[in-house]
């Protein structure tokens, strides 16, 4: 192979460089072939042919070089065919001469012969045919017609070609020659190839692989009509079946109307030629489309001023029968299709229009079983344009052709809407409404239908935009008077007026409705009927809360018509309830409104479902209030106090209006100036004592939260107004007693410490005992952290007398209370102010009895060992401990269990090791006479409770080489605690004299 390339490379360089065919470059060629095989001769045909070198070829002939090869061999003809290169058809075949050489590739399979017919060279084809070969061989009818050989065609059919032959598609080749037909100078040898397939037998019914048959072909092509029939009357002479559906369900009456560039004119001749021979005029095809569907579906398309070819086409098919009320699989007839695009006929103008509704119609169009997809017949359809198209006025012309042919004016769609609602779809006001609605009337439209939605024509109607206010009015007045039920109810139970109020109330743009609402009342509108919630129209009207003009002219249209200012709803709210529940956008009309009902004798001391009268729901109100409304607000409670409101009623849960000013976390401003008005205009009860036994004072306490100027001023306000300083709630707490609890909750003690403050300076009592028997100074301190607010309170109260030898109902002292409440520090201690030792220091120097005993009969001193051995403690109680005994505690005083302070160090210890507070408290102890042959009730010494191996197992957690003095400290606390050991009877000694030495050694 690598020879051949080189020979074909030498071969290639020679022809390009003589292009003039000269015989001194034929020889060479002659030369350098002469010994080459003809296999190699071939495949450097070949390599010409891929390489478009066609010179070697050139040479090839000029040097009168054949090639012969075994039959089954692929040549450079049939590359070249693959190439699309058969210009180089007439050399290559001078050099393969007239042998029909076949390509063995299963794929592909091709010969000579079919090459042949690719050209235009009879001579050629007739040589291969006198020479034996087949002329149905590899359908070589179908290459001459794909290249419009026209000659060779007529040759091969003389020769008896198979005129049924198919291709890859299917197509036979009548199928191929009309799929190029074509009007000019080619149609002529076109259809005198038609006539030769027609002679030769050609099949006018065979079908391709998407079932068309031959008049399908022709059909798509852009033929005029004169030449089209020409062709399709010879077709149909010979057989064609007129009546054949395709693959897609398409007969030949569908397909006329998806021709390329199809006329009116034209589709009336094809329809008409079709049904002469037999069409089936009412053939559907795979969508259950009928030739009247589709020609109604294209009546937009219609060019070339051919309205009179298409009225002419519908008339043709009725004529043959035609059925009008067939129905697609999409459930439309055929007015249905036309109907569906009517806005895009008219443009074709209104007479037109409505010459092709009233031929349908005339032809036995149901007119009121023919609906579509959303269930409308024409008639609800026309009438949803009529809404929508404002300015079309030939719809009405339309609406009394319908009615002229009877349609039904009450028919409903799916979504249960009959004609008037589809007339009021979207808006309502437009002169086209007004007129179309007289016509529906006129006919026996049903006014008082009611749709799926519960709601009457007149519900309908108000949830509308408006376009025209006057033809509004006047729309709604006709229906009045034709018959409209005024007191009709919607799904709500709401009434025509009642539904109004409920769309004034959420749109501010409403002058049309207060005409509206003059003519229901005109037509004896009930303005007090209740909806399923209880709420009368006058409820409603302030539903959204806008408060706008028109609410209050409403309101006045309604108050003057009788409605019910007093009515309360099923929630037992009175209109007062329900505006003062709203937020007002424009507070200006809110007062006129309120003071509209006020001055019409709404009730000021009506109370709803909890009791309470609109002052009270007002208060609590106020207790939030945001600084946009306080201001309103404010006024509000001025003017409910001017209409003689019960300032001091009190609401289900015993709570008054000054309660709920503060049922809030939080005092504001809004709530500080709503109690003045409260106390300077109502004279509001001060002393009232709500439902949980709380006063005022305890009320506001409660609620303080973060004002600090507020929350002073309106305890200041209390207080001056005669609100007692030492009133007690439920639990017995008086506000200042209330107060230390928060105090030593540690929240907002700042402000706490200013209110404390202004409580002592008007002489509130400090002593007062709680239901507990704690008194101010107790709640002071209870099981928390110590601030500087209570260390502040502690020095506060101690000044003014409080009493630190008190002892409240558990039998604690001020001193066991702190001792107790220290037990949590260890906790809290990075947010202690102030060390508890201080506090304990100051109470001591203060009077505080050093030994006084709670209900075990522990002293301060007793107890604090006691929580000393409970759990881990920290320093300052070692400094308590000395504080206690520089006042002179008894360190050997017994609790009711016989313990003495020492005991009560070491009654629960870890038995492997002492912890070092305790050491040093018993240090503390023995250094102030503790006495350490003390016996407790139950017999036992301290010894019993100090088991040397504990003793010993902390000394061996020290480092033996280096014991400090502090360790020596240890040792001989040991010695003289073994000693005592030593001396008790009755007690088995183990091997103390072991821990004896061991610890002697270490000293």
């Amino acid at each position: 192979m690598e020879n051949i390339e080189v020979l074909y490379s030498e071969l290639e360089a020679k022809s390009k460089a003589d292009q003039d065919l000269t015989e001194s470059t034929s020889s060479f060629f002659k030369e350098k072939l002469s010994n080459v095989t003809e296999k190699n001769k071939n495949q450097i045909l070949i390599y010409a042919v891929q390489k478009r070198t066609i010179n070697i070829i050139r040479y090839f002939v000029r040097a009168e070089i054949k090639v012969t090869l075994p039959l089954k061999t692929e040549t450079a003809i049939h590359i070249a065919i693959k190439c699309n290169s058969t210009e180089y058809f007439d050399l290559l075949f001078y050099v393969y001469g007239n042998v029909n050489y076949k390509t063995v590739n299963k794929k592909s399979k091709f010969s000579h012969f079919q090459a042949a017919c690719m050209t235009s060279n009879v001579q050629r084809v007739q040589n291969f045919i006198d020479a034996g070969v087949d002329v149905n061989a590899g359908k070589p009818l179908l290459e001459a017609i794909e290249r419009k050989n026209f000659e060779v065609i007529k040759f091969l059919l003389k020769s008896g070609a198979n005129a049924n032959v198919v291709d890859k598609r299917g197509r036979t080749p009548l199928q191929l020659i009309f799929s190029q037909f074509s009007d000019g100078t080619e149609y002529e040898t076109n259809f005198e190839l038609f006539r030769l397939l027609i002679k030769a037998k050609s099949d006018v019914n065979k079908t391709d692989k998407n079932g068309n048959s031959p008049m399908f072909y022709l059909l798509d092509r852009d033929l005029c009509i004169d030449n089209k029939k020409k062709t399709l009357e010879i077709l149909l002479q010979n057989g064609a079946d007129v009546t054949h559906v395709n693959k897609f369900g398409y007969s030949i009456m569908h397909y006329v109307f998806g021709c390329k560039n199809r006329k009116e004119r034209d589709t009336f001749e094809l329809i008409e030629l079709f049904l002469k021979h037999g069409a089936h005029v009412n053939a559907t095809d795979k969508w259950g489309l009928t030739p009247l569907h589709l020609i109604c579906s294209q009546l937009s398309n219609i060019k070339d001023h051919g309205h009179e070819f298409a009225i002419n086409t519908i008339k043709l098919l009725f004529i043959n029968g035609a059925n009008i009320n067939t129905v697609n699989r999409f459930g439309r007839t055929p007015i249905n299709c036309l109907w569906s695009q009517l806005s895009n006929i008219k443009n074709h103008g209104d007479e037109f229009v409505i010459h092709i509704i009233e031929l349908l119609l005339s032809n036995g169009v149901d007119i009121n079983t023919a609906v579509d997809s959303s269930g409308r017949t024409p008639i609800n359809s026309l009438c949803s344009k009529l809404g929508r198209d404002s300015k079309n006025d030939s719809n009405l012309k339309l609406l009394q052709v319908l009615i002229k042919y009877k349609s039904d004016v009450n028919r409903k769609d799916k979504e249960g809407h009959h004609t008037l609602f589809n007339l009021f779809g979207e808006s309502c006001g437009s002169s086209l409404q007004w007129d179309a609605l007289k016509i529906l009337l006129q006919n026996g439209a049903n006014v008082t239908y009611i749709n799926s939605a519960g709601d009457t024509i007149l519900h309908h109607l108000i949830k509308l935009k408006y376009e025209n206010e006057k033809h509004f009015i006047d729309i709604y007045e006709l229906l009045l008077s034709n018959g409209a039920d005024v007191e009709a109810v919607d799904s709500f139970g709401r009434t025509p007026i009642n539904s109004l109020c409920c769309k004034c109330s959420k749109d501010s743009k409403c002058d049309s409705y207060l005409k509206l609402f003059q003519v229901l009342i005109k037509y004896k509108s009930d303005v007090n009927r209740k909806d399923k919630e209880g709420n009368s129209p006058m409820f409603n009207l302030f539903k959204r809360g806008w408060m706008n003009y028109a609410q209050k002219d409403a309101l006045d249209i309604l108050i003057q018509s009788g409605a019910d200012v007093t009515h309360t709803n099923d929630t037992d709210d009175s209109v007062l309830h329900h505006l003062i529940y709203t937020d007002y956008k424009n507070q200006e009309y809110a007062m006129d409104i309120i003071e509209l009902l006020l001055s019409n004798g709404a009730d000021v001391d009506a109370v709803d479902t909890f009791g309470r009268t609109p002052v009270n729901l007002l208060c609590g109100k106020l207790s939030d209030s945001n600084k946009k409304q306080k201001d309103f607000d404010l006024k509000l409670l001025q003017f409910l106090i001017k209409y003689k409101c019960d300032v001091n009623r009190k609401d289900k849960q015993g709570t008054s209006p000054i309660f709920n000013l503060f049922k809030s976390i939080g005092i504001n401003c809004a709530q500080k100036d709503a109690l003045e008005i409260l106390i300077y205009y109502g004279r509001v009860d001060i002393e009232h004592v709500d439902k949980n036994g709380d006063f005022i004072l305890h009320r506001v306490i409660n609620s303080i939260n973060n004002n600090k100027k507020c929350a002073i001023d309106v305890t200041e306000l209390l207080r001056s107004n005669g609100a007692d300083v030492n009133a007690v709630d439920t639990f017995g707490r008086t506000p200042i007693n209330l107060l230390c609890y928060y105090l030593r909750k540690g929240h907002n003690c700042d402000l706490y410490s200013k209110i404390f403050q202004l409580l002592i300076e008007h002489k509130c009592d400090i002593n007062k005992n709680d239901k507990n028997g704690n008194s101010p100074i107790f709640n002071l301190f209870d099981k928390s952290w110590i601030s500087t607010f209570q260390w502040n309170a502690l020095q506060l109260f101690l000044k003014n007398g409080a009493n630190v030898r008190h002892i409240n109902d558990a039998e604690d002292s001020i001193l066991h209370h702190i001792i107790n409440s220290n037990e949590n520090e260890k906790k809290k201690s990075k947010a202690k102010k102030i060390s508890v030792d201080v506090v304990v220091e100051l109470l001591l120097n203060n009077g505080a009895d050093v030994n006084a005993v709670d209900t075990f009969g522990r002293t301060p001193i007793n107890l604090l060992c006691y929580q000393l051995n409970r759990s881990s403690r920290y320093d300052p109680d070692l400094k308590i401990l000395q504080h206690l005994i520089e006042h002179k505690s008894d360190v050997n005083r017994k609790d009711k269990q016989g313990n003495n302070p020492m005991f009560n160090l070491f009654n629960k210890s870890d038995y492997w090791g002492i912890d070092p507070l305790q050491w040093d408290a018993l240090k503390i102890l023995l250094n102030n006479g503790a006495n350490v042959m003390q016996v407790n009730n139950a017999g036992h010494t301290i010894a019993h409770y100090t088991d040397p191996r504990r003793f010993t197992s902390t000394l061996h957690r020290h480092e033996k080489p280096n014991i400090d003095s502090y360790g020596i400290e240890y040792c001989v606390i040991l010695l003289q605690l073994i000693n005592s050991f030593n001396l008790q009877k009755n007690r088995h000694l183990g091997n103390g004299v072991e821990e004896r030495l061991y610890i002697s050694q270490h000293i």
